[in-house]
């Protein structure tokens, strides 16, 4: 990935700003950039390096051994509520465990605000509690 970032990528991942917390960085409008701002590459989001990291991370066909809860928010600009969507009904589909969770936001506010409820959830699995499937019947 390195490869496709541009002169202000590699300067924003070697400068100081490297080590800001991200929230202020967000709140700064930092999250705002498109993606393409950033890379040698017109289209970074379909090019091979991505296409390359999507096979690789994708999880067509196999089932979850864990329950999972996934929450998406409705207009993320970076990832697409689709995919999480579309995630969720394959894993369904495959009889896994899963909950899947809708936040009307954007990227940031959604980590914000969809931040609690997962938070217990993943408490309610360390605490032994069966998770609930979310899935249809």
């Amino acid at each position: 990935m390195l490869s496709m970032a541009n002169a202000f990528a590699r300067w924003l991942a070697t400068s100081p700003l490297k080590n800001v917390c991200t929230l202020p960085v967000a709140f700064a409008g930092g999250t705002f950039w498109p993606m393409q701002l950033l890379s040698t590459d017109p289209d970074p989001f379909h090019s091979p390096v991505a296409e390359h990291i999507y096979r690789t991370t994708s999880m067509p066909g196999r089932k979850s051994v864990v329950p999972l809860y996934l929450y998406q928010g409705t207009y993320e600009w970076w990832i697409p509520a689709q995919g999480a969507r579309n995630l969720f009904a394959e894993q369904c589909r495959l009889g896994a465990r899963a909950i899947y969770r809708e936040v009307f936001g954007e990227h940031v506010s959604t980590a914000l605000l969809g931040f609690d409820d997962a938070l217990d959830w993943l408490t309610r699995r360390l605490q032994g509690v069966p998770a609930p499937n979310g899935c249809p019947r």
